[in-house]
């Protein structure tokens, strides 16, 4: 075989597998989207359960989505997963542990077996500085709010969220007493 025949035949071969994974990828993006369904890595129910609980406690569902509708739960699960040093997975579960066993020493019940109200009430206790759960409750706190504002609900929802780069405009009409926006040319 020649040398030039070789080489448009790899070309030829190179080029079907390039554009035979473009054309896949392109028919996959024109399939209609599902919304992605939370599937739980490591954690048990009650963990999944408790954290969930805990994240509509701190972000309810108001005019807003809740933490939950937001994906708060399986964020924080991965996070506790991939990002999360293992020793400071098992230290955060630890704590939800015992924050969910302390709820049973103050009420009567564990705070997944309380009802709504009495979570509310037990949550409200706990953000008292001088409480025994009071650091538990900051740290999953921070947790949540960190989460809930960089997922898209969030986001949008209560932020004044502008995507970058925006809207390219070529030509804008500028009124007399308007200001001009950074980053605009004259």
């Amino acid at each position: 075989m020649k040398r030039r025949t070789s080489i448009k035949r790899i070309s030829s071969f190179l080029g079907l597998a390039t554009s035979f994974t473009s054309l896949t990828g392109l028919l996959e993006g024109c399939s209609e989207k599902k919304d992605p369904v939370w599937a739980p890595l490591k954690l048990n129910k009650n963990q999944r359960t408790l954290i969930s609980i805990f994240a509509d406690q701190v972000i309810p569902t108001t005019d807003t989505p809740s933490a939950t509708d937001a994906g708060v739960p399986a964020f924080i699960e991965i996070l506790m997963i991939d990002v999360f040093q293992k020793k400071d997975t098992r230290d955060l579960l630890k704590d939800l542990e015992f924050f969910n066993q302390n709820c049973k020493k103050d009420i009567g019940h564990e705070f997944l077996e309380c009802k709504p109200e009495q979570q509310s009430a037990w949550m409200h206790k706990v953000t008292n500085s001088s409480h025994i759960n009071h650091t538990i409750f900051n740290k999953m706190k921070d947790l949540v709010v960190g989460a809930y504002f960089t997922s898209e609900e969030g986001m949008k929802q209560n932020l004044n969220y502008t995507p970058i780069p925006g809207k390219f405009e070529t030509c804008r009409k500028i009124g007399a007493n308007a200001k001009i926006m950074a980053g605009d040319r004259i």
